[in-house]
C-alpha cells in the first residue's frame, strides 16, 4: 500500500505524534480486517443484531518520533495508532476494497502471500472529516493498552461477494485445513475509565443535553477573596 504516514490531511490532527504504518522486523506490513458478523445465517434482510456494519478495517500505525520499530511500540505508551473503518453492505462499493478483496484469493491458506500496488491507504478511507476517538487498546492478543484509537463516523460501502470472499480465508494449510479466519473478535473489555473525544459537532447543542465542540468560558469571582 501506498501513503503509509498517517497524517494530518487524512484528517488525523488529534494524534500527538507522526505514526507510520510500515514493516516491523518480521517485514509484515500491519493491516487487519476483523469479521463482526457471524454469518449470513444471522443476517436478518442486511440487518445483523440490529446493525448493517459487517466488518471493520484497521490500519495499524506505530510512533516513529519515539519508538525505532512496531515491536519496541506495541507495548509502550502511545506507541499504536490505529485507524478503524466500519464496512457495510450497500452501494457504491469502495473500489479499494473490492481490489482486496480480489487479491485475497490469491491467498486462502496461512503462508501464501500476493502484492497488491497501487491502493493508497486513504482510499479506503470513508468521505467524512468526522471522528471518534480514546486511548484504548489493541484487539489482538496481548490487548496492550496502548493505542490512540480513531474510528470514522461513517461506513465504507461493499457487496456480499466482497465478504464472503473474505470468509473464505483459512487459518491452516492447504493440507492442513484449519478453521475459516472469521468471527474473530474479542470480548468485550472493560472501560477503564476511558475518555471518548469527537470532532463532531451536534445540531442545536446550544440548547440541548448533547455533547458538542463548543466550548463556553466565563469568569467568576472567588468569595473567598477580598476584592
Amino acid at each position: 500500500m501506498n501513503d503509509n504516514v498517517l497524517a494530518t490531511e487524512y484528517p488525523l490532527g488529534v494524534l500527538k505524534y507522526l505514526y507510520v504504518v510500515d514493516d516491523d522486523d518480521d517485514g509484515d506490513d500491519h493491516y487487519a480486517a476483523v469479521d463482526a458478523a457471524a454469518d449470513d445465517d444471522d443476517d436478518d434482510d442486511g440487518v445483523l443484531y440490529s446493525c448493517n456494519l459487517h466488518f471493520q478495517i484497521q490500519l495499524v500505525a506505530y510512533n516513529t518520533d519515539i519508538y525505532s520499530s512496531f515491536r519496541e511500540a506495541l507495548q509502550a505508551p502511545y506507541g499504536i495508532a490505529i485507524v478503524s473503518v466500519f464496512a457495510e453492505i450497500g452501494q457504491p462499493v469502495n473500489e479499494a476494497f473490492k481490489t482486496m478483496a480480489t487479491f485475497a484469493q490469491r491467498i486462502l491458506w496461512k503462508g501464501q502471500s500476493t502484492r497488491v500496488e497501487t491502493i493508497p491507504a486513504k482510499a479506503l478511507f470513508p468521505n467524512t472529516n468526522y471522528y471518534v476517538t480514546y486511548e484504548g487498546s489493541l484487539t489482538q492478543p496481548g490487548c496492550y493498552e496502548t493505542v490512540t484509537w480513531v474510528i470514522f463516523n461513517k461506513p465504507i460501502y461493499i457487496s456480499k461477494d466482497m465478504l464472503t470472499s473474505l470468509r473464505r480465508l483459512q487459518q491452516g494449510i492447504k493440507d492442513d485445513p484449519n478453521n475459516i479466519v472469521a468471527n474473530n473478535y474479542r470480548p468485550i473489555m472493560p472501560i477503564n475509565n476511558r475518555v471518548v473525544r469527537t470532532n463532531i459537532n451536534h445540531p442545536g447543542t446550544s440548547t440541548s443535553n448533547i455533547c458538542g465542540m463548543t466550548r463556553y468560558t466565563f469568569y467568576q469571582i472567588n468569595p473567598s477573596l477580598d476584592v
